[in-house]
């Protein structure tokens, strides 16, 4: 106890107790930034909101039919094709927002990109706004050839030219058409892949690859299996779709060329380089890709990486250089690679909320301060007044 006789003691004391009192205050009732992740409604923003939705409900009937209007024609729009899908996680917006950088990027220099990309674990697709419009595959198309060898299991179609599911496993012994698929994939061969499509129906591989998995923007103008067309909506449709084993294609088959694709070599028989695209911008993953490229205006890459193959990208391109080809794939994951593991939205809401704190503490430190030096003077005062009491 406190000695009367010493009357400092009892300011100082009475100091210590009302800053005590005043540094406890704010710890219980917590603030939260009105800017930060999740901060509860406001009184004035509850205010704001029923004055919004008054105005709304109070909206005049002559502005009624031009909201009708306008909702009539984009029913009408919609129509003509599906809408481009919306991202629905913070991962999703970041990925979008840099496909649309690098979409003005080549649209500025005279070019056309079209990009898509799919989450399979979540399910979520990524567009720009031109993932779903046609563009000329190039060698990207073999994917299409080797599938129809593997979903017939190398029975060419008879006399009726109809292409069927095959029966049975992968040849034993040497097969002339898989060996040529072998080529056709992994050294971009052109001969191999002329002789396929001769074997297996022309322009019917598209037509039965088209049907089997749905793709609504794939045609092929003429006779050429290099130009087919489709877009990068489609293409990751396809791909999806043959992962998963939608279009009929044999577990033994699937795995095959999935392992085909992840097994191309630097250099195609033409000894161009096929590191450009995907598997130059991302190199961080292990991917299973296939391009096409036709100097100096076609360029296209597609394929699948991660784990269990999940996730799955298109990427198509008229009047694009090599450089501005690859360019714009990196811009979209600047870190080498997809990484949406780590860059998941839950992270993301950590980062803000850290952020947001540490904003917090920097702001309060002077009003802190402030209140410390306002109970000491306080608690002299209290302290002084006991004494003369005492006194």
């Amino acid at each position: 106890m406190f000695n009367p006789r010493f009357p400092g003691r009892r300011i100082a004391a009475a100091s210590a107790c009302a800053a005590l009192f005043l540094a406890a205050a704010p710890a219980a009732v917590p603030t939260q930034a009105s800017d930060a992740p999740f901060a509860l409604p406001t009184a004035a923003a509850a205010e704001k909101k029923t004055s919004d939705e008054k105005d709304t409900d109070e909206k005049t009937p002559d502005e009624k039919p031009a909201t009708d209007k306008t909702t009539d024609k984009a029913a009408d729009e919609s129509t003509d094709e599906p809408a481009i899908p919306e991202p629905t996680t913070d991962v999703g917006r970041e990925i979008r927002a840099r496909m649309d950088e690098a979409t003005e990027t080549i649209t500025d220099k005279g070019g056309l990109i079209g990009m898509a990309f799919l989450d399979r674990e979540t399910g979520e697709v990524v567009c720009n706004d031109q993932c779903q419009d046609p563009f000329a595959l190039a060698s990207l198309s073999k994917v299409f050839i080797a599938e129809v060898v593997g979903y017939t299991n190398y029975e060419r179609p008879g006399r009726k030219g109809e292409i069927e599911a095959g029966e049975g496993d992968m040849p034993v012994e040497g097969n002339v058409d898989a060996m040529l698929r072998d080529d056709m994939i992994r050294y971009s061969d052109n001969d191999a892949t002329n002789a396929l499509w001769r074997n297996y129906g022309g322009t019917k591989v598209i037509d039965s690859v088209k049907e089997r998995y749905g793709l609504g923007d794939t045609t092929i103008p003429n006779s050429d299996w290099g130009s087919t067309q489709a877009s990068a909506a489609d293409m990751v449709t396809f791909f999806e779709g043959m992962l998963e084993r939608d279009g009929g294609m044999s577990e033994v088959e699937t795995r095959y060329l999935v392992q085909l694709m992840y097994s191309l070599p630097r250099y195609s028989y033409g000894n161009a380089d096929q590191n450009i695209g995907l598997r130059a911008a991302l190199p961080d993953e292990f991917i299973g890709v296939k391009g096409g490229w036709v100097d100096p205006k076609i360029r296209t890459s597609a394929g699948f990486f991660g784990e269990d193959d999940r996730y799955v990208m298109a990427v198509l391109t008229r009047h694009v250089s090599p450089t501005d080809f690859t360019a714009s794939i990196a811009h979209v994951f600047p870190e080498g690679g997809a990484s949406v593991e780590e860059r998941g939205d839950e992270a993301i809401r950590q980062a803000g909320s850290v952020t947001a704190a540490d904003a917090d503490a920097g702001g309060s430190a002077t009003p802190w301060v402030l209140a410390l030096l306002a109970a000491t003077a306080a608690g002299f005062g209290l302290g002084w007044q006991m004494r003369r009491n005492d006194a």
